[in-house]
């Protein structure tokens, strides 16, 4: 497949760069994969994981490596709304409902075992409307509160 693509690809306009190709493969496949690959002159390379398209393609492993720092990065962000929102609640409502929560909802339409990582990040969240609301949450208002806006909402889905 690969060597068509070389071979043809160029006439109507698609140049595969093989060096640049990194093939996802288990640590099982990859001698196999290797031989095959070189046996016809191509050079890639190899991995477990690797982000695609903003989502991830690989293991279960590798994408727990992947996705830990990023919901990290996600639940420090929603600390700082947290802090803005005593304040400045609409602003922080804003920032996290138009910015934020669509990077974590991107990763979850694209990954379909991401929700499984996202447990501190609800927990954050739940802390931020709390503040938010100056009122303790139980699971049935935090239910509610992830319903659209049009629905008496606020927009705020459960990662």
């Amino acid at each position: 497949m690969l060597s068509g693509l070389c071979r043809y690809g160029p006439s109507i306009g698609y140049n595969p760069q093989p060096v640049k190709s990194i093939y996802v493969c288990s640590a099982q496949e990859e001698p196999a994969a290797r031989a095959a690959f070189q046996s016809r002159g191509h050079t890639l390379e190899y991995s477990r994981g690797e982000r695609y398209l903003g989502g991830f393609v690989g293991s279960h492993s590798a994408l727990e490596a992947w996705i830990r720092p990023r919901v990290e990065q996600w639940c420090e962000a929603v600390t700082i709304m947290e802090d803005i929102a005593k304040r400045y609640p609409q602003t922080a409502y804003y920032g996290l409902a138009i910015s934020l929560q669509n990077e974590w909802q991107h990763v979850c339409r694209t990954v379909p075992t991401a929700g499984a990582f996202l447990d501190p990040l609800e927990k954050a969240l739940s802390s931020f409307l709390s503040t938010m609301l100056d009122a303790p949450l139980d699971e049935e208002l935090r239910t509610l509160l992830g319903h659209k806006v049009k629905q008496a909402g606020m927009g705020i889905s459960k990662p």
